[in-house]
């Protein structure tokens, strides 16, 4: 599961990227340079990865999207390292209540 959120993070990341950008990546990029601190557990990252992720984040509004992306990621990671089984469990049920609740207000607004 964890895996298939990176690659979700990662896929939006690039999709954001040829959008606002109109090309996959290039060095000084935003999105670009922050690629695999993105991976990075919340919880391990140092001041000055914080920083970059934050100033990425705020280069561009789109970059909400990723953003976004980027906390469910870091809520399943979190889960994930749990060392308590059931609470793990019961934080990741929490995320996947929480994207599905989501998806519901979305089709119920026409979205």
């Amino acid at each position: 599961m964890v895996q298939l959120a990176g690659d979700g993070l990662d896929r939006a990341r690039q999709r954001i990227q040829q959008t606002t950008l109109g090309h996959r990546a290039h060095a000084g990029d935003p999105l670009y340079g922050i690629r695999l601190v993105l991976h990075t557990g919340e919880a391990f990252l140092t001041d000055r990865q914080r920083a970059r992720i934050d100033a990425a984040f705020a280069a561009d509004e789109s970059h909400a999207i990723v953003e976004v992306t980027w906390c469910v990621y870091q809520d399943i990671v979190t889960a994930y390292r749990n060392p308590d089984r059931a609470a793990g469990k019961q934080a990741l049920q929490a995320v996947i209540d929480s994207r599905n609740s989501r998806r519901e207000l979305n089709n119920s607004l026409g979205g």
